[in-house]
């Protein structure tokens, strides 16, 4: 537990579900009109702004562009991706340093909190609403430390405003941040047959996901096993294929509609393709579209849980163990756990898409994606 007693305020606000909590939300912005608040949840800007309430996105302080703190940003962000690159030196996977696999979603993930870092290095008591749980807003408190602020809270808006802490935030909203994040760009508003569809869905794919990993932990089947089970007779008739997509766009109107119009043309031109994706909200929208694909989130996470206790699983948790106090970049002591996930689930999708594509052998291969992919 970090000791916080600086000389500026600095509060963390989580929310579960906003329709549901828009009153309560409101009520802790009017409290709060003295502070800064910054928030990256549309909903509460809105709410904010239509009340008269100075409301900013993170990037509306820091631009991506054009802007001399977002250069300091990527600066020190370079310099903390170099040092967690170091714990995975010459450690190869097909040929490839597992690093180049997972450096995008490390780099995404901090990017947000080094521009916190930057925005707060201005000193003034803060407000910060965050829609959904991240492991990396658990380093927050890390930062206020070294720019000697104080958190006065964590708080989280359900059903009333509740004082609490990460530990009890991770366990009250984990799974509801996951499937409000893969709902969210599905559902339609006032629409309530449709959505309540949708729910129906996510909650039977995950129930039989469930069932799976624990059939296979009983069976403990060898992995190249299980991936050829399970996509051998879906890959069987998949032959001269003029392109295969590698597909994950979690919104529709921003990363997938694009792609309906390069697909709309292949097919006027006959041409012989093929949508692999891992992506729950992905696999949603192209089913709801009848595009044809295969789904391979449920085989990811079958084969992330696999080689927990394979080797590969064994030798990547020690190499994290040991490593990150010994590189000590910003937050190894809270990131132990994201890097073993997202690792372990680097190397099961490097596994199943090797595999489709030495079985499929297609003439060219596209990939689209949109950093939503982790789960």
């Amino acid at each position: 537990m970090i000791e916080l007693n600086g000389n500026y305020s600095c509060e963390l606000v989580f929310y579960k579900t906003y329709d549901k909590n828009q009153k309560e939300i409101l009520k802790f912005l009017n409290s709060k009109k003295n502070y800064r608040i910054i928030t990256n949840s549309n909903d509460v800007k809105i709410l904010a702004n239509h009340n008269n309430i100075t409301c900013q996105f993170f990037e509306e302080i820091i631009p991506n562009e054009n802007n001399e703190k977002i250069e300091e940003v990527y600066v020190e962000l370079k310099e903390n991706i170099m040092l967690y690159s170091k714990i995975f030196e010459n450690f190869e996977f097909y040929g490839k340093e597992i690093f180049f696999v997972l450096k995008y979603t490390i780099l995404k993930q901090f990017l947000q909190l080094f521009r916190i870092k930057k925005i707060l290095s201005d000193k003034k008591n803060t407000v910060i609403f965050f829609e959904g749980l991240s492991t990396i807003h658990q380093i927050i408190p890390e930062i206020l430390k070294e720019l000697n602020y104080s958190m006065s809270g964590v708080f989280l808006i359900n059903d009333g405003l509740n004082k609490t802490n990460f530990d009890q935030l991770n366990l009250e909203t984990k799974q509801i941040s996951k499937i409000n994040k893969v709902m969210k760009p599905l559902l339609t508003q006032n629409d309530f047959k449709s959505n309540f569809s949708l729910y129906a869905k996510l909650g039977f794919r995950y129930i039989k996901l469930i069932f799976e990993k624990n059939i296979l932990s009983i069976k403990s089947h060898n992995i190249d096993d299980i991936i050829m089970k399970k996509l051998n007779d879906k890959l069987l008739n998949i032959k001269n294929l003029d392109c295969l997509f590698f597909l994950t766009a979690s919104r529709e109107d921003t990363f997938l509609k694009p792609v309906y119009s390069i697909l709309n043309e292949l097919d006027l031109q006959k041409r012989n393709y093929k949508i692999i994706t891992s992506d729950v909200t992905t696999g949603i929208n192209l089913s709801n579209k009848n595009i044809s694909h295969l789904d391979i989130f449920e085989l990811v996470q079958i084969i992330s849980k696999h080689l927990e206790s394979d080797q590969i699983g064994k030798n990547i948790k020690n190499i994290i163990y040991e490593k990150l106090p010994q590189v000590k970049p910003l937050g190894y002591k809270t990131i132990e756990s994201f890097l073993i996930k997202e690792t372990l689930r680097s190397f099961a999708l490097l596994k199943i898409c090797k595999y489709i594509i030495e079985k499929i052998n297609p003439a060219s291969i596209l990939v689209s994606d949109d950093g939503e992919m982790s789960w």
